[in-house]
């Protein structure tokens, strides 16, 4: 009897995560605009908080922090690791909610350093109103932008509440650009400004100029925010342009942020494409490629470690052993039978057209990336049909002796 030794493979699966990658030069942090905030958040060490969560809404803008979350001693605390740096260029937009009367409300500092702070005027901005909290004066999307002299690679970010009681705070959008210019420590710091005004509340765009009255000026139009009119002060990059370390450049046209100016080096997507292991943001992700959505960012990640062969039934190995052959689809590495579609497997290693007798055919059942289902037929040598065979031709020749 012919013998034909099946493969037995013992496979595992393993779940390939990309993690939200951020560009040399450039961190964006709290940036989530849906309630994925909270994992977002989660670096953040929060102490003496009112409550959990410590993400909240204000009039559908996701914060850290916020209405019943910041107390007269909460701390936001927040280490980052840092690439070699001279100077960092930062922004944080803040929420200030239900101001009353004069009171320092909070302060952050770069490790140990004083960068910023917010003392609430004596009186209120013409034309603000209640967005969301208590029902007191709220100073919706303050910007504190500033730059600070800094080279120690990691950074310890705290945000330190120092509320009365009634007012509270949430934060969003932490942007640091990592400069290889030095420069002086300089920040906004609102306190006491003539009729409430001061550069903290200029728009986005714009940077204020310090005296008796404040004027806005808008920025470079490479920067989103900016501490001065050159585009080498920005304190933040817009959507579709990153940090090189010196000014905000613009991206390939379909990245929102990147880390050059090629297709491929997208480090997230605009509202509808998702990123790629390859760096290019596209629509939808080609099999066997598969869809992992983290709030408003979509990744195609690999089913398989980058090391690792995917295989039709969807489990991952680290080797493709002989008989099968390996292959790479969309970038994934494939482990798969030898034979083209609608051809036989011999033992012999051959791929033929027909299944000839005495062999007989089984299906290795459908395998399908970026194909309908394919059926690979493997042939092998049917032990009992040749024992059958061989007990007839005793027979046989028991009969022609008698």
């Amino acid at each position: 009897m012919l013998l034909f030794k099946l493969l037995l493979f013992c496979f595992f699966y393993i779940h390939f995560v990309n993690t939200y990658t951020f560009s040399r030069y450039e961190i964006r942090d709290l940036e989530e605009t849906t309630d994925y905030i909270a994992q977002e958040a989660l670096p953040w060490v929060v102490t003496n908080g009112l409550t959990t969560p410590v993400t909240t809404s204000c009039s559908g803008i996701r914060l850290l922090g916020g209405y019943g979350v910041v107390g007269s001693s909460t701390v936001f605390t927040r280490q980052y690791t840092l690439v070699p740096h001279a100077l960092i260029n930062f922004s944080i937009k803040f929420y200030l909610l239900d101001i009353l009367g004069l009171e320092t409300l909070l302060k952050i500092y770069f490790d140990s350093q004083l960068v910023g702070s917010w003392s609430a005027p004596t009186l209120t901005i013409l034309g603000l109103t209640n967005v969301c909290g208590g029902g007191l004066t709220d100073y919706p999307n303050v910007k504190i932008a500033g730059q600070v002299s800094h080279s120690s690679p990691s950074l310890t970010v705290k945000v330190v509440s120092n509320s009365n009681g009634a007012a509270s705070f949430g934060f969003r959008e932490v942007n640091l650009l990592l400069s290889n210019t030095s420069g002086s420590t300089q920040a906004c710091q609102f306190s006491l400004p003539l009729l409430g005004q001061a550069s903290c509340l200029c728009a986005d765009s714009q940077y204020g100029t310090s005296g008796l009255l404040t004027t806005c000026t808008s920025c470079a139009s490479n920067c989103e925010s900016c501490t001065g009119g050159s585009s080498t002060d920005c304190t933040s990059c817009p959507d579709g342009g990153s940090y090189n370390g010196n000014k905000c450049y613009t991206c390939n046209p379909s990245c929102k942020q990147c880390s050059g100016t090629a297709a491929t080096d997208c480090l997230s997507c605009y509202a509808g494409k998702s990123l790629y292991s390859d760096g290019s943001c596209r629509s939808g992700c080609a099999a066997p490629l598969v869809t992992r959505i983290e709030g408003d960012k979509s990744f195609c990640d690999l089913p398989c470690l980058a090391s690792a062969f995917f295989f039709w039934n969807n489990t991952c190995s680290s080797t493709c052993p002989s008989p099968l052959v390996s292959g790479n689809i969309a970038g994934v590495k494939t482990c798969s039978l030898p034979c083209s579609i609608g051809s036989f497997f011999y033992p012999d290693g051959s791929c033929q057209s027909s299944c000839n007798w005495p062999f007989a055919f089984f299906s290795q059942g459908a395998f399908s990336i970026q194909m309908d289902h394919v059926n690979l037929a493997v042939i092998f040598i049917s032990g009992i049909t040749l024992a059958l065979l061989l007990v007839l031709l005793l027979l046989f020749l028991e009969i022609l002796e008698a």
